[in-house]
């Protein structure tokens, strides 16, 4: 009989992140369909796990993300829907995506 070596179980990805990636894509595919009422909805949701998955990952630069938030709500405010979803889709969702990789352990510190 021999011994499989064992391989280090990768890190599983926080539940969390997902449900953010999740209600940026529902956000922003209802601002471009004109449903601010939904993208609002969808966009006050994501918000609030956004700030639960800052809590719980405090290595996360928020610093990096004040100026993006800044720019959607000033979008919601002047009602430009199309800038919002674009916000959403192009610096919003790429940062929490570098983000997720910055603070997933590497496969070195994995073996150890």
């Amino acid at each position: 009989m021999q011994l499989q070596p064992q391989t280090p179980s990768p890190a599983r990805p926080d539940p969390l992140a997902g449900r953010i990636v999740m209600g940026i894509n529902q956000a922003e595919q209802f601002f471009r369909l004109g449903m601010e009422g939904a993208g609002n909805d969808a966009l006050t949701g994501t918000l609030d796990n956004l700030i639960l998955f800052l809590k719980n990952h405090p290595g996360a630069a928020a610093l990096d993300l004040n100026p993006i938030l800044s720019e959607i709500l000033a979008c919601q405010q002047q009602r430009d829907w199309i800038q919002a979803a674009d916000l959403l889709q192009y610096r919003l969702l790429p940062w929490l995506q570098q983000t997720i990789l910055f603070l997933q352990p590497s496969p070195a510190s994995l073996e150890q």
